[in-house]
């Protein structure tokens, strides 16, 4: 987990390499997402997605992520 809180971090300080390694890392849940809409709209339902996953991305506050012991 510490690798994808190491991408976010260069992510959101512009490192184009590591927000397309973050896409990359989502693209199979992407992928599963859209697995019921109807075909010819699947691709932009999955430009959709990622555009929100860039804008998601950019606001994470990495400073407010719990812990392991704020969600048990």
């Amino acid at each position: 987990m510490s690798g994808v809180v190491e991408l976010i971090k260069q992510a959101k300080g512009g490192d184009q390499d590591a927000m397309q390694r973050l896409l990359d890392l989502f693209e199979p849940k992407v992928k599963r997402c859209v697995s019921h809409v109807p075909l010819q709209d699947r691709e932009e339902m999955e430009q959709s997605i990622r555009l929100e996953m860039i804008v998601a991305i950019h606001k994470f506050d990495l400073h407010s992520t719990p812990t392991f012991w704020d969600v048990c």
